[in-house]
């Protein structure tokens, strides 16, 4: 997926994302899925967040979190279609 995120300059952001996935549960009274958790939920997060220039990794933290921020916004936009 692709977003045009606007720090300073505007820059192209290409980014994965791995969707919230509920982990597997016991049963409960008979009622499979009911109980108590056999594995952790796996939040959704951002993945392979490149930009063409400067680096990700370049940045100062409130700059990635800016990004990941307007990343989450397109996404939620693009959903919502």
């Amino acid at each position: 997926m692709k977003t045009t995120v606007t720090i300073e300059i505007e820059v192209e952001v290409e980014f994965g994302v791995s969707l919230f996935c509920k982990g597997s549960r016991d049963s409960l009274c008979g009622v499979a899925g009911a109980g108590p958790p056999l594995e952790p939920d796996t939040p959704a997060e951002l993945e392979d967040i490149t930009l063409e220039y400067p680096s990700f990794d370049a940045l100062d933290k409130d700059t990635q979190e800016h990004i990941k921020s307007e990343c989450w916004n397109s996404l939620a936009e693009e959903l919502d279609k």
